[in-house]
């Protein structure tokens, strides 16, 4: 499991307005995002952490042969999940491309398009982090 990187949430807010024009609100931008991978399971999460404690979380949708994992209650965007059986270092860059990928081709769903300005920031991390991201999962393969 990789260390929580931080960022500014407010840096990632910019440029982005919900359907009544005005900024998300900061309960809604993620405020760290980590990588975790299990190498028995194949299984690898990008997970996001809000200035809220964690809920109990429900599987959303599924493209790119990743799942959106949301807030039960919030809908929020808490974690992408991909099972990924062999990763090699140098493909870690692609999974989280995949990740945001999946992010865009599920913007169309109904049951998700409540909270599209959540989803957007936290896909706006994965371009912001997404070679840390890399560079975290490559590392925990070298292990």
């Amino acid at each position: 499991m990789s260390a929580w990187m931080y960022f500014d949430e407010s840096g990632l807010a910019s440029g982005y307005t919900d359907a009544s024009g005005s900024f998300p609100s900061p309960y809604d931008a993620p405020r760290a995002v980590r990588i975790e991978r299990d190498p028995h399971s194949g299984r690898t999460q990008i997970v996001f952490l809000y200035v809220l404690p964690d809920e109990p979380v429900v599987p959303a949708a599924e493209a790119r042969g990743v799942c959106l994992y949301v807030g039960k209650d919030t809908a929020r965007l808490y974690r992408l999940e991909m099972n990924v059986p062999s990763l090699r270092p140098q493909d870690c860059l692609s999974r989280v491309r995949d990740a945001a990928a999946a992010i865009d081709e599920l913007s169309h769903m109904e049951k998700l398009t409540r909270r599209w300005e959540n989803y957007k920031l936290a896909r706006n991390v994965l371009d912001v982090k997404g070679s840390a991201l890399s560079d975290a999962l490559a590392s925990s393969e070298r292990r």
